[in-house]
């Protein structure tokens, strides 16, 4: 959940620009501790990798 209207476009936005390029998500738990990323992007040769 954002709580201000740029923290959602600055998703939406780095979503459909990094699409293209690799694997994206978005308000992604950590489970190293607890915390919230805003952005996980994972570029595509490091995704076939995994």
């Amino acid at each position: 959940m954002t709580r201000f209207i740029h923290d959602q476009f600055a998703k939406q936005y780095l979503t459909e620009l990094l699409t293209p390029y690799g694997q994206v998500e978005t308000s992604k738990d950590i489970t190293a501790e607890v915390r919230q990323i805003d952005v996980l992007f994972i570029p595509l040769f490091f995704a076939k990798i995994i």
